[in-house]
């Protein structure tokens, strides 16, 4: 497992203020110099989407607690934190990261909150759609929210929240995802279930294998 220098894009913050971040020597990545050897610094300077650039190098205080997080979850067969939908209500099966079952069921306003941050929201947006804004106030979303992450089932960035649970569409929660090698059993009940791009497959009788690329089924 090996650790690279991050790449710097035109018009990123890391780009356009790099200063604010410790970054020095500012230049195109090295591929533009050697094509376009020819070319002056400022002409590559204006060519370059990529660049290259000095700062200060942290990562040996994140990258052990990294790499073991990563071994962790590697070693980790068979988790899930999938969410399966009825008419008024979300069940959400958790197998991380020991591996015990544990379910959530979910009603009311937990149910709209949590499919809302299947995308991130803030809560001011979320108290922007009428269903909520009409049935909560901005108080007790955010304890919803909170809950949610204390559970581990929600991530927080600034003000942004996450659900984590994998919407699984056509499929019933007794018959959650299990890993089979390098393929993924998709169910045992006949019907149609969804991959992320929206391909549907059709499930027969019995099982199929789906591709381990199928993310979402």
């Amino acid at each position: 497992m090996r650790f690279y220098g991050f790449r710097i894009d035109r018009f990123s913050l890391y780009w356009a203020t790099p200063n604010v971040y410790g970054i020095t020597n500012l230049r195109p990545a090295l591929p533009y110099r050697l094509i376009n050897h020819s070319l002056t610094e400022d002409d590559l300077n204006e060519l370059a989407y990529h660049f290259e650039a000095d700062y200060a190098d942290a990562s040996a205080s994140y990258a052990p607690g990294m790499k073991q997080a990563i071994k962790t979850w590697k070693a980790c067969k068979g988790a899930v934190l999938d969410v399966f939908r009825s008419e008024h209500s979300i069940r959400i099966i958790d197998t991380r990261p020991d591996g015990e079952q544990r379910e959530y069921n979910f009603d009311g306003l937990a149910v709209e909150l949590y499919l809302q941050c299947d995308a991130a929201q803030s809560v001011h947006r979320l108290m922007g759609i009428p269903s909520v804004r009409a049935c909560a106030s901005e108080e007790q979303v955010v304890t919803l929210l909170e809950q949610f992450v204390e559970q581990g089932l929600m991530i927080r960035s600034g003000k942004q929240y996450l659900s984590l649970a994998v919407v699984r569409e056509g499929i019933q929660y007794q018959h959650a995802i299990t890993y089979l090698g390098d393929h993924r059993l998709v169910s045992q009940r006949p019907g149609p279930a969804y991959s992320r791009s929206k391909q549907v497959i059709t499930v027969t009788q019995g099982s199929i294998k789906a591709a381990w690329n199928l993310t979402q089924l």
